[in-house]
Order: structure tokens, then C-alpha cells, then sequence
């Protein structure tokens, strides 16, 4: 391989050459005028050369997208010259700091991201990159292919365990031979390829002098929670643990392991595909071990198809003490007897304050898991807002919504912000317009809209809200429901509505009952009910519906 920042010459005079935008298919093709197979845009790299007075700036086309092109061919036909002198607001309005570095690959990739000496391993066959089997490869490959990649010699390779990222099965394999000795593949004694032959795909980590150790809990003891993703170090290199058995107890352990300062910690799992190793398959504490996650036993990651993103990577949450634990709440509270609306809050050590997040539309996605969290049946987003108290405090800090289950945690780092007459425009007083509204549903009944008078009747039940046949449905019934909410009188009609699916067939109720404790039958695909209407009901007279807190 091979990385830089690319200079160009252009009427015989040479600059740095910047872009703002670069695709990786033209930093291939620059790559290959090189002499090298492809290349990646390398953010690292800073401008320090001293000698060039210039700046270079164009632009690329989309005709960057076959091997054989030249940059010529691809590149924007203006080219614009700038002293290199300029201030560094000037440059970024010249180039907005895009200059110009490559990282170019040779005929073996370990990594799929600039400067890093870990990753799958890629072999270049003439026409593309391909995987290799963990089965099929050993030391002498590995320890070959690796060379290759630095240049020395003397490089080694650890050959991770199966799995150890999450690249996906091969489908067109390579497979080769080295002797002990082989200092590049070229060297090798055979070369030949698969295809269609799926596979756990080989990584690997080249090194040079003493191997780093591997994950084993001799080896690697540093822990720590990087935004909120469990890690150990393993390899020299920070890896994930999967969620496999990862309790609450495990994180509080791990949470004291990290500060004594914690008191209680909580597990989570997230399916995002990791970046950094999968080094740990799961760790699992005994009640004799509260307060060190190395002594607790654990087992390294090896991935036989039945990947960790199925249960997903670990996350912890610590806190100092059970008062410190954010928790959600809603202020300024507009209520009825279907449901409650108001701003989201937080509760820290018995403060409340309205809640000011990183972005407001997270938040408004999430509202039916926060409704939960907080008891209620579900929620959406308040389509009517309600007005704010303008002397509450405001927390400012971020959470994280669970992808498996209906649970939300507060992050942790949770800061008091100004109070809502703050009007200047600095982080801690900026929430003003930022602080989210939610209706939450107190009963499994409603209707479409909960804040009209009528609508469509729906019931939550394993599949969502669906609506109700109107086939067995009366007009006691319409006023049952009424009148729980909040109505003195009520009637129905039907009606259909696209995207609105009918998913109970009956409603069975008595006097001695909530509406919402009626039996609600399903609908069966099978039933002989054709269900081609759904029940509108339309509620009257409207008595003390609505209760401010």
C-alpha cells in the first residue's frame, strides 16, 4: 500500500489538489495510474509541505467508474489555481479542507478502512477483491499476506478467530499455499479460486516484534464503555462483546469494574454493526463477584454463521446511585381518560426539567417506546402543542431507545440547562423551541385521532392498532365507549379508510366492565366474516374532558 496527499501538476506549476467531493471510485483510478489495484479517500492527512505556493482545485464526473479509465478521463475540465498561503478560513471556502489523500491498495487488503493493519483479508485475482475461508487458511499465508501489505519481512500475522468481524460469508473464495519463508502470496506455491462456496471469511492482524495477546482473561483486562458499547482490549485493539447472557448484573459488575465511584449499572444490546473487533461471545458473573468483571467468566467470540447481530453487541449504562438514574416523566400534562400529552421530561435526583436532546425528531420517533417506559400503553407525537412554563429547568443530554425491546436510557452526562426565559443563542439556551411534545394512550381503546370527537374505533393488540368489524358492533357499545371518555352520549357508523386494516371481529362486553376490558375478538383470515366495514364512532357533548396539571 501506499497513502499521501496527491499534488498535481498543471501548467507547469505544482500544487496540492483538492476537491469537494471525491467518490472512492475516482481515488481508484488514481490509485491505478499509480501503479496500484484500487484506493480509498484518506482523511488523515494534513497539509505540511512548505514549498508548495499552490492550490489545485477541481472537481470529478461520474466518469470514475471503470478500472481501465485514466483521470483525465474523470476528472472536471476547469482547474482553478489558489495561493497556499491563505488563511485557514479562506481555505476552507477554497477547498472546505477536502485536499486531496489516497490510500492505495496493492494485490492483499486487510482492512476496509485506511491506516489499520486488522481486518478481513482481500485478495486481488486479476479482476476483484475475494475472501478467504477461515479453514482453508494458516500461518504461513497469513504471516505471507502480511508482508506483503507493509513491505517488511519480518511482519507476522495473528489469525483472528472466525467471526471476529462482521464482513458477511464469501461467495467467491480464494485459497493458497505459502512457504514459511514467503515473503508476498506471489511467493506462494499454489493460487487458485472458488466460486460460490459460502464460508466463515478469514481476518486477520499483521505485526511486527512480540505477538499482542489475545483475548483471553489473562490477557486482557482494560474495559471500558465507549458511547455506551461495551469494549475490552484484546490484539492491542479495543473489540465489542456480544450481548449473549449480558444482564444487568454483568453491566453493574463491569460499571464498578470501569469507577469505583458506581453503584449501578444497566444492560443493553444494540444490532448496530460494529466497526472494531467481535472479541467476547459472553461474560457471566457469579453472586460471589460484584465488584471485578475480570474475575467473572467469559468466552471469545466464534461466529458459525449464527452471527452476534442476531442478539446484537453489549451496552452499559453506569450510574453513582439509584437517585441518579434519569428517568422520563411529562411536564405541563394536558389530560382525558384515553390519554395524556405534555412535554418530555427528566427526573434526576427529584429535579424535574424539561428535556432538551441532541435533535428533537428522535425523540418524536421514539414516542411510543417512551410512552411505554413510562407505563402507558403507547404514543406518537402530539400533533397539537401545548404551551410551556417558562421558568422550568431544562436537562440537556442525550439518550438511547433499545431496537428489541420497548426500553429507552437516558446516557448518562445529563447537565442543567438554562430555564426557558434564556433567550440567547448558546447551547445551554437553545432548547426553547427544541423540547419535544408526546401524547401518550392511558387505555388499549381510542380513537384514530384521540383528540377529536370521533373517528375510527381502535384496539391495540399484537398486531397494533386495528379496527373493529362492524358486523356484531351496537350502538350501546358506541356509548359505553363514550362515556368512559369523558362523553355523555355517543353513536356509531362505518366506514373504511385505506391503510386501515380490521383486525377484531367482536366486541363482548357487560355493565360491570371498562370498555377496555370488554373481550375483543380477533379476526381469523379463515373467519367466514368478510369485515368490509369498520366502526366510526362519533362521540357528544363533551363533559369535563379535558384536566390541565
Amino acid at each position: 500500500f501506499n497513502s499521501g496527499l496527491v499534488k498535481a501538476t498543471w501548467q507547469n506549476v505544482e500544487g496540492y489538489l483538492c476537491s469537494w467531493f471525491l467518490p472512492n471510485t475516482a481515488a481508484t483510478v488514481m490509485c491505478r495510474n499509480f501503479g496500484f489495484i484500487s484506493g480509498l479517500v484518506d482523511t488523515s492527512q494534513n497539509v505540511t509541505d512548505p514549498h508548495l505556493q499552490f492550490i489545485w482545485q477541481t472537481d470529478f464526473n461520474g466518469q470514475c467508474n471503470s478500472k481501465d479509465v485514466l483521470v483525465e478521463a474523470c476528472r472536471s475540465a476547469t482547474w482553478v489555481k489558489y495561493p497556499a498561503h491563505l488563511s485557514e478560513m479562506e481555505k476552507k471556502c477554497v477547498c472546505s479542507d477536502n485536499y486531496i489523500s489516497l490510500y492505495c491498495y496493492g494485490k492483499v487488503k486487510v482492512s476496509l478502512e485506511p491506516r489499520q493493519n486488522y481486518g478481513p483479508l482481500l485478495i486481488y485475482d486479476g479482476d476483484e477483491y475475494l475472501t478467504i475461508c477461515h479453514e482453508y487458511l494458516n500461518q504461513y499465508a497469513a504471516n505471507a499476506a502480511c508482508r506483503e501489505v507493509t513491505g517488511y519481512n519480518t511482519t507476522n500475522a495473528v489469525i483472528l478467530d472466525p467471526g471476529t468481524f462482521l464482513f458477511g460469508d464469501g461467495s467467491k473464495v480464494v485459497t493458497f499455499t505459502c512457504a514459511p519463508d514467503a515473503i508476498s502470496v506471489s511467493d506462494c506455491v499454489t493460487f487458485s479460486s472458488v466460486s460460490n462456496f459460502e464460508c466463515i471469511v478469514a481476518s486477520v492482524l499483521c505485526y511486527e516484534g512480540q505477538e499482542p495477546p489475545g483475548p483471553t482473561p489473562e490477557n486482557a483486562t482494560e474495559w471500558r464503555i465507549e458511547d455506551s458499547v461495551v469494549q475490552i482490549k484484546a490484539h492491542g485493539l479495543w473489540g465489542t462483546v456480544c450481548s449473549n447472557e449480558w444482564t444487568n448484573t454483568v453491566a453493574t459488575v463491569l460499571c464498578k469494574t470501569i469507577s469505583t465511584e458506581y453503584t449501578i449499572g444497566f444492560a443493553e444490546a444494540d444490532n448496530r454493526l460494529p466497526t472494531v473487533p467481535m472479541w467476547i461471545n459472553s461474560v457471566t458473573c457469579d453472586a460471589d463477584n460484584t465488584t471485578d468483571i475480570n474475575m467473572c467468566t467469559r468466552t471469545t467470540f466464534m461466529n458459525t454463521f449464527d452471527y452476534c447481530e442476531l442478539d446484537g453487541i453489549a451496552l452499559a449504562f453506569c450510574f453513582k446511585a439509584e437517585n441518579d438514574v434519569p428517568k422520563f416523566s411529562l411536564a405541563d400534562t394536558v389530560e382525558t381518560a384515553l390519554y395524556v400529552k405534555g412535554h418530555v421530561a427528566i427526573i434526576i435526583s427529584g429535579q424535574m426539567g424539561y428535556f432538551c436532546p441532541p435533535d428533537v425528531n428522535v425523540v418524536q420517533t421514539n414516542a411510543n417506546s417512551l410512552c411505554k417506559i413510562m407505563g402507558y400503553i403507547g404514543g406518537e407525537p402530539s400533533p397539537v402543542k401545548i404551551s410551556r412554563n417558562n421558568s422550568t429547568l431544562v436537562w440537556n443530554g442525550s439518550y438511547y431507545c433499545s431496537w428489541n425491546i420497548p426500553d429507552c436510557f437516558l446516557t448518562g452526562n445529563f447537565v442543567e440547562g438554562m430555564d426557558m426565559n434564556h433567550t440567547d443563542s448558546d447551547e445551554n439556551g437553545s432548547c426553547d423551541l427544541l423540547v419535544p411534545d408526546i401524547l401518550c394512550y392511558k387505555s388499549k381503546v381510542r380513537l384514530e385521532d384521540p383528540e377529536l370527537a370521533e373517528g375510527f374505533l381502535l384496539i391495540n393488540g399484537q398486531n397494533g392498532w386495528q379496527g373493529v368489524c362492524s358486523d356484531n358492533f351496537t350502538s350501546t357499545l358506541a356509548e359505553g365507549f363514550c362515556n368512559e371518555a369523558g362523553y355523555q352520549s355517543g353513536n356509531y357508523t362505518t366506514g373504511s379508510k385505506a391503510g386501515l386494516v380490521a383486525g377484531f371481529e367482536s366486541v363482548i362486553c357487560n355493565d360491570s366492565v371498562k370498555f377496555e376490558d370488554c373481550i375483543f375478538n380477533k379476526l381469523y383470515t379463515n373467519s367466514a366474516l368478510s369485515c368490509d366495514e369498520i366502526v366510526y364512532i362519533s362521540c357528544t357533548q363533551n363533559s369535563n374532558l379535558a384536566v390541565n396539571n
